[in-house]
């Protein structure tokens, strides 16, 4: 059945992009392969960002969920490069062993803003921002200094 599926995945892209090729005198398979290039050779950066977003606004339960069914996803898909530019990104955003994010690169600053929620018995819960906390020229500031050091523990550093 698998078999069956991947065939089917396969025909019908091939059938869409020979449309788009016909319509657009062949840019769309050039654009088509360059981002899949773009992907697949940036797919650590891509699946540790995923990751963190991840983290930060989804619960466990839910990334499970999402990561369950990316796998199954990915496994239907026939084999090509895009389904190994999937298959990188989906491995690094779950964190698994072989992943492919360049050894230097660090987390977006974006990511070290985490709110903290207080409540005890006799109060409504707070939401207090953590000190890490900046604005936005700052954060962009710090994304564009190479001297900036991440305290997300998200990092290599």
């Amino acid at each position: 059945m698998k078999n069956l599926i991947q065939g089917a995945i396969g025909a019908g892209a091939k059938s869409l992009m020979g449309a788009a090729d016909a319509a657009s005198g062949g840019l769309a398979s050039k654009l088509t392969d360059t981002v899949i290039k773009g992907a697949d050779s940036h797919a650590g950066l891509i699946g540790k960002v995923a990751s963190g977003i991840g983290q930060k606004f989804l619960s466990d339960k839910t990334r499970s969920a999402m990561s369950n069914i990316a796998n199954k996803a990915i496994d239907y898909l026939p084999s090509g490069s895009v389904k190994t530019a999937l298959s990188k990104i989906n491995d690094a955003a779950q964190g698994k062993s072989g992943t492919y994010a360049p050894s230097n690169s660090s987390p977006s600053p974006l990511m070290n803003t985490k709110p903290s929620y207080t409540s005890s018995a006799n109060t409504k819960p707070s939401y207090t921002p953590s000190t890490s906390f900046q604005s936005r020229g700052a954060q962009r500031a710090a994304w564009n200094n190479p001297s900036h050091s991440s305290t997300s523990g998200m990092g290599n550093d």
